[in-house]
């Protein structure tokens, strides 16, 4: 019986989910070992505070503001004062800025350690 379209996609998507998902894993282990006490965005000279970091992490699992304030148990305005006081220390504009920084942040520490890129 001759490989149709279909079967040889079917093949090439599970080889491409095990790959993903092998590489997950490697990404879960390296967080893990990463410390879960540092804060979740790292500058030098610059401390967040332990409410800052809880709104950090919050923003980086793309919480919204509201949703944000009802699991810290905070008011909308709160939140927006922290994350206010996070973009100007971070010297950033915006959210997206934060997660851009984060990702570089990320990727700085760890890659170059586990996979060998830069110094």
């Amino acid at each position: 019986m001759p490989k149709t379209k279909k079967s040889i996609s079917k093949r090439d998507d599970m080889s491409l989910l095990r790959e993903i998902l092998k590489v997950q894993k490697e990404i879960l282990k390296l967080i893990k070992s990463s410390g879960t006490n540092a804060s979740v965005l790292k500058k030098e000279n610059v401390s967040f505070t332990k409410r800052e970091n809880e709104i950090a992490k919050l923003v980086l699992k793309e919480y919204r503001n509201k949703e944000i304030a009802e699991a810290l148990f905070i008011s909308p305005k709160t939140v927006e004062s922290h994350i206010h006081n996070i973009l100007k220390k971070l010297k950033v504009r915006s959210r997206a800025g934060m997660v851009k920084y984060a990702d570089r942040d990320f990727l700085r520490r760890i890659a170059p350690k586990h996979w060998g890129f830069g110094g």
